[in-house]
């Protein structure tokens, strides 16, 4: 599921079982009601935020002092990520593609 804070809240989809955060909540209740999307029902899910360095302390602290269990930490290095470039250009196209088609309706 991809959207933004507005979605957030007040909206149930059933069968979300990851959240992927590309940008990081400054709040935690932002980033509780951003991964609640997969606990819905009693049912738990997985929950990944990107970040960047610069990110990353005020991001653990916020989840820590949040008393949230389980964070763990995975470092992706650039040259990784290379080879996934062209299918990510590919989809922002896409979804360019989608925004302009709804714009003209």
């Amino acid at each position: 599921m991809i959207s933004t804070d507005a979605a957030a809240r007040g909206i149930d989809i059933n069968g979300v079982k990851c959240v992927v955060n590309y940008d990081a909540p400054q709040y935690i209740r932002t980033y509780i009601h951003r991964i609640g999307r997969t606990a819905r029902a009693g049912k738990t899910g997985l929950a990944f935020t990107f970040l960047l360095g610069v990110q990353e302390k005020n991001f653990l602290q916020m989840v820590v002092e949040a008393g949230t269990p389980g964070i763990q930490k995975q470092i992706v290095k650039p040259e990784s990520l290379k080879g996934m470039e062209a299918r990510y250009e590919q989809t922002l196209q896409e979804l360019a593609n989608v925004i302009k088609d709804e714009k003209t309706r």
